[in-house]
């Protein structure tokens, strides 16, 4: 911040620096460990389906492909795609059910 003038009251005093009291963006503590521990569990979950299903869901969950791109990449059909997403979906859903 040392491209900004000092900022200083009327009596001349120098004023706190407003980006050091913003509120911190990071989860409180307690908060924090729920969601690690939920991103683990969601990690246990993801790698026991079987390989189609957990192919689907990465493909069209964390890579954000269509259903169209995922059958490219799955070399199968987009039934198949719509299949194998469904399913791993429900099961995950299923497993993890208890964090909601």
């Amino acid at each position: 911040m040392a491209w900004l003038p000092f900022r200083r009251n009327d009596e001349g005093d120098e004023l706190p620096d407003p980006v050091s009291q913003a509120p911190s963006a990071l989860p409180e503590p307690g908060r924090r460990l729920e969601i690690d521990e939920a991103m683990q569990a969601l990690d246990r979950a993801v790698d026991a389906l079987p390989a189609r299903q957990r192919q689907a869901f990465m493909l069209r969950s964390l890579e954000g492909l269509d259903v169209e791109q995922t059958a490219i990449a799955m070399k199968c059909s987009q039934g198949s795609v719509k299949t194998h997403y469904f399913r791993a979906l429900h099961a995950l859903r299923a497993q993890l059910e208890h964090l909601i």
